[in-house]
């Protein structure tokens, strides 16, 4: 019986959950669970930014981003500064203790990312970047109705 190729979806859930499986170890080492890095990235570079803008992004649930930056707070690594006129919307930053944190989550993805495409030449590796990055803008242009 001739094998079929698998679904594109399929093989990106398997790599994104080898991406999360690879990192655990690291990442609960430095006390971080799944989700907190992503999280603590988006404030790194978007010092100040809202739960709403982290959920935009990442196009995750707003609970799920109010959980994850609770107890990004309980842990030192966030501070929640409210707004004058508006209890519910806090801007984000990290501590001191969130950037070193930051930092060392950083170098786990950037060696996790290294060995990831350490088959691939600069070029291909860049054309996995825009090909991922065009998947996810066909997507994000909205659900096509006539096939639900």
């Amino acid at each position: 019986m001739k094998e079929m190729n698998p679904l594109i979806h399929t093989m990106l859930f398997r790599l994104t959950h080898q991406i999360r499986e690879w990192q655990a170890p690291y990442m609960q080492a430095i006390g971080l669970t799944h989700g907190q890095p992503r999280v603590l990235r988006y404030v790194s570079m978007h010092d100040g930014c809202k739960q709403a803008d982290i959920a935009n992004f990442y196009n995750i649930k707003g609970s799920t981003v109010s959980k994850i930056v609770d107890d990004l707070e309980k842990s030192g690594f966030l501070e929640k500064k409210q707004a004058e006129n508006c209890r519910r919307r806090a801007s984000l930053s990290l501590t001191e203790e969130g950037r070193a944190c930051f930092e060392k989550a950083n170098a786990i993805q950037m060696r996790m990312q290294k060995q990831m495409l350490s088959c691939f030449s600069e070029e291909e590796a860049e054309q996995f970047r825009s090909f991922i990055a065009k998947a996810t803008k066909n997507l994000g242009e909205g659900l096509d109705e006539t096939i639900v």
